[in-house]
């Protein structure tokens, strides 16, 4: 709360028509005033600058633990497309090992040929999905490194998230939702602004 400055103002005026004179017969004017606030109208902006700064506090919270919530949800699908891939693969091996046998087996004359390009067609599916599951895993887990600002996520994706310090910290656990607690200060500014 400083009190604003004083301000100085310089006129220099001529009422007469006549060109003629000089400056130094003209009228001068020197002014200097300072603005002073009634009683309580300089402690209610006080308090909505306050209110506006505390506001911004609480949006930068909000924001924060948007981002926070957002990081788990990507963590969370980055493993569940690692899983998804690690089913995908354990399938294929199945499949793989299904042909063989038949494949064997059609070659002793046990089984009709039609039963191994059947097998045939679950196999190349079985590849397909692995190659689906791995597109899958790549665009999961590069949608959780670019909330770090990386291309590529490097880390390991076994055991539990561990966040940034930079976005942990300052987060203590809070009494309100910051959306209640937003708008019981947005009233409260309301309430100063309407003093001035």
């Amino acid at each position: 709360g400083i009190l604003p400055n004083p301000e100085l103002s310089y006129q220099l005026e001529d009422f007469s028509r006549d060109t003629q004179r000089s400056a130094n017969q003209a009228t001068t004017t020197f002014s200097l005033s300072q603005q002073f606030s009634l009683p309580g109208k300089r402690s209610a902006r006080m308090a909505v600058a306050n209110d506006e700064q505390a506001l911004a506090k609480v949006d930068g919270l909000s924001q924060r633990l948007s981002l926070i919530r957002l990081t788990h949800d990507r963590y969370a699908e980055a493993v569940a497309a690692q899983e998804q891939l690690s089913i995908a693969e354990q399938s294929h091996v199945l499949a793989k090992q299904a042909y063989d046998a038949l494949s064997a087996r059609v070659d002793a004359g046990r089984v009709s040929p039609i039963e191994l390009s059947r097998a045939s067609v679950a196999l190349k599916a079985a590849q397909r999905e692995v190659a689906t599951q791995k597109q899958f895993q790549l665009l999961a887990q590069r949608q959780l490194a670019s909330l770090w600002g990386e291309r590529e996520l490097v880390e390991s994706l076994t055991g539990s998230l561990v966040l940034p310090q930079s976005l942990t910290e300052d987060v203590a656990p809070i009494n309100k939702i910051p959306l209640l607690k937003r708008a019981e200060i947005q009233v409260k500014k309301e309430q100063a602004a309407l003093r001035l």
